[in-house]
């Protein structure tokens, strides 16, 4: 699971990128991130295998067919007390907000609350599959 998430992650630069809905040629990305284009062929791939909707168009280019707005604590921090600010911490994916809380359960404070922009071992009710696509809800 560690290596699924370091995988996710060392797309995030990618899904910045492609997050302000503008198609981007693969030539451009590959130039911007010092890749051939196959790899970056690689990567959309990998982002469809991690629920992001990739649009893609022959001559044109790449997109995030849904446009993401990632959560970003600077624009929230202004909203919170100096205690909450200091309780809080997003992570871009996690295996599950709940599990890494209870497994800290004695060594963190009162209140602490994680936050995440995708789960991919999250629970539902009653053992059910919980389905949490990246940028689409807030999980904590």
């Amino acid at each position: 699971m560690k290596a699924q998430i370091r995988v996710f992650e060392s797309l995030l630069p990618l899904i910045e990128k492609l997050s302000d809905h503008l198609f981007h040629s693969g030539e451009e990305l590959a130039q911007t991130f010092g890749i051939s284009r196959m790899a970056i062929h690689k990567k959309m791939v990998q982002l469809a295998q991690f629920g992001i909707n990739i649009e893609s168009k022959k001559k044109v280019g790449y997109r995030i067919k849904y446009p993401i707005q990632r959560l970003e604590k600077a624009k929230i921090t202004p909203y919170l007390t100096y205690a909450q600010q200091q309780k809080m911490q997003i992570f871009p994916i996690i295996d599950s907000t709940n599990q890494a809380l209870l497994a800290k359960l004695g060594t963190i404070e009162k209140g602490q609350v994680y936050i995440a922009e995708q789960q991919i071992k999250g629970r539902g009710r009653q053992g059910r599959t919980w389905f949490s696509p990246f940028g689409c809800n807030l999980y904590y």
